[in-house]
Order: C-alpha cells, then sequence, then structure tokens
C-alpha cells in the first residue's frame, strides 16, 4: 500500500495538469457548440463542398455533426488522442522509473516479490487515470449540463479505454526494452502512427486497417449510431488485461534470469 501511495504522489501533479488541459480544451470547443448549431446550414453549404473522402478521413460525419452528441464525438475523437498519449507517457513512467534512473538492483533488494512490485505500480496507474477520468467528468456534467445522454457517456468511456490501452502498452515496452529513454518522445509517436492509420482506414474504407488501430475500435459515428454494445467495451478491457499480465510475466521470468 505504501509503495502505492509513493507512485500516486508522483504522478499526482502530471495527473492534474493533464486532467485539467484535456478538461479545458474540451469545455472551449464546446463553448463554440451553440454557435455552430444556429449556423448550421451555412456549415453544411461549406462542408458539403469538401471531398467526402476527406471529411472521412478526419472523422467528420454531417448527418449528426450538427448534434449535440455529434459535435462532442468529432472533438473527443482529437481529446482522446491527448489521452493516448499520457495513457502510455504513465505506463513507461510508472513500469520504467527505475529502469530509466538505473535503480532496477534498490527497489528488487526490497523485501517485496517482483509481482507486487508491478502491480502496485499497475494499480497506481489505474488510480491516476481514474483521477484524470473524475476531473473530465464533471466538466462533461458541467458543459453537458441536462443535455447528458448515454451516448455522451459512451463516448466518454471509449477514451478511457483507449487511455487504458496505451497505459498497459507502454507498461509492455517499459517491461521488455533493455535502455528506456524520453517516454514522451516514444509517447507520441506511437500514438500518432496508431491515429494516422485510423485516418487512414476511414479514407480507404479498410475494415483491416481498422482493426489494428485501438481508435479504430470505438469509432466515434458508431458510438452515436449506437453500433457498439457493452459486450465491445468489456472485451477490449478484457484484453488490454491481459496485456498488462502478459507484461507482468515477462517482467517477473527476466528479473529471475537476472539475478
Amino acid at each position: 500500500m505504501n509503495s502505492v501511495k509513493f507512485e500516486i504522489k508522483r504522478e499526482l501533479k502530471s495527473s492534474l495538469v493533464m486532467g485539467l488541459t484535456l478538461a479545458g480544451l474540451m469545455a472551449v470547443f464546446m463553448l463554440f457548440y451553440p454557435a455552430f448549431k444556429e449556423e448550421a446550414e451555412a456549415f453544411e453549404i461549406i462542408l458539403n463542398n469538401f471531398p467526402k473522402e476527406m471529411l472521412d478521413s478526419i472523422g467528420i460525419n454531417i448527418e449528426s455533426l450538427f448534434s449535440l452528441e455529434g459535435f462532442f464525438s468529432y472533438v473527443y475523437t482529437f481529446i482522446s488522442l491527448g489521452l493516448g498519449i499520457y495513457g502510455m507517457i504513465l505506463g513507461l513512467n510508472i513500469v520504467g522509473r527505475e529502469k530509466m534512473n538505473q535503480s532496477l538492483d534498490f527497489i528488487y533488494s526490497k523485501p517485496a516479490s517482483r509481482w507486487k512490485i508491478y502491480s502496485s505500480k499497475i494499480v497506481s496507474g489505474l488510480v491516476v487515470i481514474l483521477i484524470v477520468a473524475i476531473i473530465m467528468f464533471v466538466t462533461l456534467l458541467f458543459i453537458s449540463r441536462d443535455q447528458m445522454t448515454k451516448t455522451l457517456f459512451n463516448l466518454f468511456i471509449s477514451g478511457f479505454i483507449i487511455m487504458f490501452f496505451f497505459f498497459g502498452l507502454g507498461a509492455l515496452v517499459a517491461v521488455v526494452t533493455r535502455r528506456l529513454r524520453n517516454p514522451i518522445g516514444i509517447s507520441t509517436s506511437v500514438t500518432f502512427i496508431f491515429f494516422i492509420l485510423l485516418m487512414m482506414a476511414r479514407l480507404l474504407e479498410n475494415n483491416l486497417m481498422m482493426n489494428l488501430t485501438p481508435f479504430g475500435y470505438f469509432e466515434p459515428t458508431k458510438i452515436v449510431m449506437n453500433e457498439l454494445q457493452t459486450i465491445h467495451y468489456a472485451g477490449f478491457v478484457v484484453g488490454v488485461s491481459l496485456l498488462i499480465v502478459i507484461a507482468g510475466g515477462i517482467n517477473h521470468r527476466k528479473d529471475v534470469e537476472t539475478v
């Protein structure tokens, strides 16, 4: 428990900064919605002049864009990108901090099993993710007020499932790499590659490419049209949980070999 508290304290400042920053961006963008809705006809004429393929690649669906859920889904696509980047940074930092500081021998000299050390780091990361989620959910409740719907909630949850995926991926990368440097650079590059893959999959209407990126499993358009069921979210979370367990197993075996 002490190690969990220690890790949370280490990441608390950055989590508050990230949560407030993304919540602020979300609120600022949503402030434009009333004016955007009032000028819907003018905006629709402008958007119809663009090629459909271009609009699809950046996630604009004219049919739903002018509803609250449709507008939020477009804005939240980019918020999810930020959540993904921070999620991977978090996974790399929490699991790989001692590797970066070259202090693995010190932490493994403590009277605690490798699994306990690893699991405490994962729990700490999940608590940090929860802190960011609470900040952003309170912001969403404030800006949506009495217009909060199941679709808005599902869109919100999808962003944090994506964050959870990148957190797990960051933990795995931290475990398997021999030397770990520049978590921000690694996280930004990897997350943008997945996001660009999403845009290409939309442009080419390629389902295979869509399935190769976590962003593709939670397409905002599908969520707005209620095409995703609860089992879809649960299945993805279970898959990411297995990824984290696999990373823990690799970490345990590597430590035994090192010792």
